[in-house]
């Protein structure tokens, strides 16, 4: 399976190239890979969450969500 396709994209990276001490290049895209994962899955869980409070009319915690969502895509923005 690809590294999107898992539970924890770290682990695939650590058994796809973590045997491979001459190639650190390979790793290090490797959990960068596995972090823009991690990212984009915490941006759709804080989407979903912002959706759902915003629905109910929960507008201080839809507020708090859509600040986290922001950082997250900061974070994305720098990966």
């Amino acid at each position: 399976s690809s590294q999107d396709e898992v539970s924890d994209p770290d682990e695939w990276a650590d058994l796809q190239y973590g045997h491979l001490d001459n190639d650190a290049y390979e790793r290090m895209l490797a959990y960068s890979r596995a972090n823009q994962i991690r990212l984009r899955r915490a941006a759709a869980t804080l989407n979903r969450r912002h959706d759902e409070a915003a629905t109910v009319g929960n507008w201080e915690e839809a507020a708090v969500i859509l600040r986290a969502l922001h950082e997250v895509e900061a974070l994305m923005d720098i990966t």
